[in-house]
């Protein structure tokens, strides 16, 4: 994996979205470190709200001054601005920082009753313009963030000279929001998908989790109705909301893994399963042990990216117990293979439900499992069987 994973399954973004290198929409803003803020006094590397992965600082104006060069080293002091380029959800994370107020151009201030929207900028009329003079803060609408693709917009919003295609970060009333789209020349307007983070709601959420994994290896209860109860209490204490944990099922997937799970019981039922296993059996009678062991562990590995490994453990179980006896073999090593076999899916999203967790939030294809699960199912049924060989003699 370390050698061809780069390679074998390459990193795939959206072609609508306009992103970075990194694939990241990084947003140029601005912070105000409020009078008696915790930060105040502080340098800008001790402050971790501000030494993220997504967050870039890109200058600091203090005093009519402006400083762009070891920015880390400085001391925050009550009503410096700092400027930033962020991922959208570090700017919302920001906007609801202690300690910060994020600056908009425009008019109003920031309300409980405002919204925030991504609204993208259509080719205007006439020559270049700043936010200040679209005249939207008659509206109550102010800019709070500002992302062109690949490039840094300017060193403050203010003086941002706006271009085709930007994507603007707004925030107002609803009503103001919508004057402001009839006024000026949007493509859309639109609330984004991304979130502020709720990293003070880590523990709670990492807390449910080994609660469902302990619980689940107590047998309290099955690991299916725990895990409901823990979707429960990350609901009921906030970490996530209803819009949230809606948004992250994937309809696409239930119907791929819904489909799968009648073409593998319809195999199953038929007796189609049955059917393959017996039409290889009689030509495993005059095999040596070890490729007998080899057989039967790779037609575990098949069967079970088609049906659960549940059903594969007991169609073929007493098949490799009478196999295993007419060839004079201990029929243990033959069970060990059927065991690894049947949980070594790797060539399908179907195959297994961590398959199926990744196929959608890594935007994998169908392929790529093909692509990289085949190579690591022949690699991990050498090791295995040879594995097994040496640590468990097949002869009785």
């Amino acid at each position: 994996m370390l050698l061809l994973a780069r390679v074998l399954l390459p990193a795939r973004m959206s072609a609508t979205d306009l992103m970075d290198e990194e694939g990241k929409v990084l947003f140029l803003t601005e912070l105000a470190v409020r009078e008696g803020s915790s930060f105040s006094g502080k340098a800008l590397r001790e402050i971790k709200a501000l030494n993220r992965a997504d967050i870039e600082l890109i200058a600091l104006h203090r005093a009519g001054t402006s400083r762009r060069e070891q920015l880390s080293d400085k001391v925050l002091q009550a009503g410096d601005r700092i400027v930033i380029q962020a991922t959208m959800p570090e700017v919302l994370t920001l906007h609801g920082e202690r300690g910060f107020d994020i600056l908009g151009v425009g008019g109003g201030e920031s309300d409980k009753d405002h919204i925030i929207v991504e609204a993208v900028l259509a080719p205007g009329r006439g020559a270049l313009r700043t936010f200040s003079d679209m005249r939207l803060g008659r509206f109550g609408v102010r800019l709070l963030g500002i992302s062109r693709h690949r490039y840094l917009p300017g060193l403050d919003l203010e003086s941002v000279q706006l271009r085709a295609a930007d994507r603007l970060l707004l925030e107002g009333t609803p009503e103001g929001l919508a004057a402001a789209a009839e006024e000026a020349d949007f493509i859309n307007i639109t609330q984004p998908r991304s979130r502020s983070f709720r990293r003070k709601k880590a523990p709670v959420a990492i807390a449910a989790l080994a609660g469902v994994v302990l619980l689940a290896a107590l047998n309290v209860m099955p690991i299916e109705g725990l895990a409901v109860l823990g979707v429960a209490v990350i609901l009921l204490l906030r970490c996530i909301d209803a819009e949230e944990a809606w948004e992250s099922i994937n309809g696409g997937i239930l119907v791929l893994i819904f489909a799968m799970l009648a073409i593998g019981v319809g195999l199953e039922k038929t007796g189609a399963v049955r059917a393959i296993v017996d039409g290889i059996e009689p030509l495993l009678g005059q095999s040596s042990g070890f490729v007998t062991l080899a057989v039967v562990y790779f037609l575990a590995v098949v069967l079970t990216e088609l049906i659960t490994n549940n059903a594969v453990a007991v169609v073929l179980t007493p098949i490799a117990i009478g196999l295993a006896e007419s060839l004079g073999l201990d029929s243990r090593p033959f069970l060990v293979a059927i065991m690894m076999g049947a949980s070594a899916s790797f060539a399908t999203p179907i195959g297994y439900q961590t398959n199926t967790m990744v196929y959608a939030s890594g935007n994998y294809r169908f392929a790529d499992f093909l692509r990289i699960g085949v190579p690591m199912n022949i690699i991990v049924g050498i090791a295995t069987c040879i594995a097994i060989a040496l640590l468990m003699p097949l002869s009785k």
